[in-house]
């Protein structure tokens, strides 16, 4: 019910619908789908993905593609590319490239940088994960879970 809502609030006609479903041997790199949809603008150099409000305080598990023949868009573009990054000062951007320069690996001890690299971004702040988010967020380690339940 929830994705014909959605398609009718974004005046889609019509439409199939696709779920996507990842293992480890072929994941679906979720913050890439993000980015090609526009939700958020993904940048490279510091692999950082920044939502226009929420920042890069953002965390995606699923992904479902609506897929319209070009007239089902009616009179709209379709998304694309986002310009987010246009919100975030260069000199925040600057510094996120310098936290993640020379990181090989964002688990374990590293992953703090990580999170310093993401306090870089002004944009979302009030949106900041707290400690054991950010770190299951980074890590994705399930011991992580454990201590959030306790």
């Amino acid at each position: 019910r929830e994705i014909e809502a959605a398609t009718v609030q974004a005046n889609v006609v019509s439409y199939s619908r696709t779920f996507l479903a990842g293992d480890q041997e072929h994941p679906v790199d979720l913050i890439e789908v993000a980015a090609a949809s526009g939700v958020v603008k993904y940048e490279r150099e510091s692999h950082l993905a920044v939502h226009p409000s929420l920042g890069p305080w953002v965390t995606f598990t699923a992904v479902i593609v609506i897929d319209t023949s070009p007239e089902g868009w009616g009179n709209q573009e379709p998304p694309g590319p986002s310009t987010h990054y246009n919100l975030v000062p260069e000199a925040e951007l600057q510094e996120a490239r310098k936290v993640y320069q020379g990181v090989d690996s964002w688990t374990d001890s590293n992953w703090k940088k990580y999170l310093r690299m993401m306090e870089c971004i002004s944009l979302g702040s009030q949106h900041r994960f707290d400690e054991l988010q950010a770190e299951f967020y980074i890590r994705q380690d399930p011991k992580v879970v454990r201590k959030m339940l306790k």
